[in-house]
């Protein structure tokens, strides 16, 4: 009424926060409604990624970058869109959560996971432009670099390209961060402020650090790994709108159902058969039950010691009255009843402490045999030896360059890199088996190989070549014809001197 006479009189007045209004206006509005029409309840982080300059390579770095992401924000999904079929990777998710079921679609799989998930982190590949990373609106765009001039110029060029798209698509740019990878803290932060100090001068955009990764370590925890052969992967735009659309509340709990409140039964002599079913569950165990039912008559129960009342004035004159509501009153919710012990539990018990108290006669301790071993001459040298140390296979083999990594469980296959780039397995006889085994693992991790030995050149696509070394050639003459590099090592007395005696058999 008197907004409505300020209105008449032409006067605006400020008009000041009434708490009755607020309160109906708390009842009264409509709610809110959810943007696209979703079910969330939650929103959870949303992160696009541009690779910059990165050292060695840049798919290495995508799972360390989102482990560290899911140690701050929890647990976290890797979706790349760089390759021929998209692959979802989820990072220190709970232990109770289920594993995405496999040969289900990526737009199930993401609303299965989403309600466990509190940050996405997407790449879509080096074909997307800045453009399709702006248009679908992230929370964040994150550029990925590293510490040297080069990864200085890459990210400010990410940047500006950035910025200039989102004036041409006409719309918001979103929040801009900076990951520093292979590098250290101090390293990090001087290339940051010069990106920074860059962006803000010229482009007038604040750019973040959001992490620092100095090396890959072991402990990146993937809960999960799904791929979708068969499927082509969607557009940066396309699977922001499925997550965005998925339901983030998880899936509800199961929870333990109220257990009903066992009736109290009176225990007299008439009625124990009755009082027993009623009462079994809550009062006796599993061994107490047992011996119960095994009993042909139900046991008579022991009495209870009288205990004095206090004695109530005029109680013979005052009429006895039975009600029923009183009487649950006063009677306890569970009556419990002492039954005279079974023939069964009193042996049970007699045994017990028969246990306990028989004392066990001492062991006679037997003395330790005692045995004279005759003194053996030390055996012949079994393979080469500088000054004690072993010396490494790869140096019989010309135009071979050994490195030091080998494969886990099978460290006696020796490992070198030929003048092309391709790997070469070496080992003696006895580890022909294992061969097979270390050049799948070669195969497969190629790229880690060539990062973890950078002095030198390793060619992924080369398969690896394996030699055989043995000091008796006769025993290996049926594998001249295979694929496998075959030498002879053996010893040779010389001078009484022992030397050793390599060379290729095929």
């Amino acid at each position: 009424m008197h907004s409505a006479v300020k209105k008449k009189a032409g006067i605006e007045m400020p008009r000041t926060a009434d708490p009755y209004d607020e309160l109906a206006a708390m009842f009264l509005t409509q709610p809110d409604q959810p943007g696209h029409g979703d079910e969330r309840t939650t929103s959870s982080i949303i992160e696009l990624l541009v690779v910059g300059h990165l050292p060695v390579r840049a798919g290495l770095w995508l799972t360390p970058y989102a482990d560290a992401c899911a140690r701050e924000h929890g647990p976290t999904a890797l979706l790349r869109l760089d390759r021929d079929e998209p692959v979802l990777q989820i990072l220190r998710g709970a232990d109770t959560d289920a594993v995405p079921p496999a040969g289900g679609t990526l737009r199930d799989t993401i609303r299965a996971v989403a309600g466990n998930i509190t940050s996405w982190i997407v790449y879509a590949g080096g074909t997307a432009t800045a453009a399709d990373l702006v248009r679908p609106q992230p929370d964040r765009i994150t550029v990925l670099s590293s510490a040297d001039d080069a990864a200085v110029v890459g990210a400010y060029q990410h940047v500006k390209n950035l910025v200039n798209a989102a004036e041409s698509e006409q719309t918001k740019l979103p929040k801009v961060t900076l990951a520093v990878l292979g590098a250290d803290e101090t390293a990090a932060s001087r290339v940051f402020d010069r990106v920074n100090r860059t962006t803000t001068a010229f482009l007038g955009v604040d750019v973040e650090l959001s992490s620092v990764i100095q090396r890959m370590d072991a402990g990146v925890r993937s809960t999960s790994y799904v791929n979708f052969p068969g499927e082509t992967s969607p557009t940066a735009e396309d699977i922001v709108k499925l997550i965005q659309q998925a339901p983030t509340t998880a899936p509800p709990q199961t929870t333990a159902q109220p257990v009903a409140p066992v009736e109290s039964h009176s225990a007299d002599l008439h009625g124990i058969g009755e009082a027993t079913d009623a009462t079994e569950p809550t009062r006796l165990s599993s061994d107490e039950r047992e011996l119960l039912h095994q009993q042909s008559a139900p046991a008579e129960p022991v009495a209870q010691p009288a205990v004095e009342q206090p004695e109530q004035p005029n109680a013979s004159q005052q009429p006895a009255v039975h009600d029923g509501r009183d009487a649950d009153v006063q009677r306890p919710l569970v009556e419990y009843v002492a039954y005279a012990e079974t023939p069964q539990a009193q042996q049970l018990r007699e045994q017990q402490q028969f246990a306990q108290t028989h004392q066990r006669r001492p062991a006679r301790v037997v003395p330790r045999p005692h045995m004279e071993v005759e003194p053996k001459k030390p055996d012949a040298a079994r393979e080469p030896n500088d000054r004690g140390k072993p010396v490494q296979l790869a140096s019989h083999v010309h135009d071979l360059t050994p490195i030091v990594p080998r494969c886990p469980g099978r460290e006696r296959v020796e490992l070198a890199v030929g003048r092309f780039g391709r790997v070469h397995l070496l080992g003696k006889e006895d580890t022909m088996r294992e061969m097979r085994v270390v050049e799948s693992w070669v195969r497969a991790h190629c790229e880690l190989l060539a990062m973890a030995c950078p002095d030198v050149t390793i060619d992924p696509a080369a398969r690896p070549v394996c030699h055989v070394f043995t000091d008796t050639p006769a025993e290996l003459a049926d594998m001249h014809g295979c694929d496998v590099k075959l030498h002879v090592l053996a010893p040779v007395q010389v001078n009484g001197e022992t030397a050793w005696y390599a060379a290729p058999l095929n």
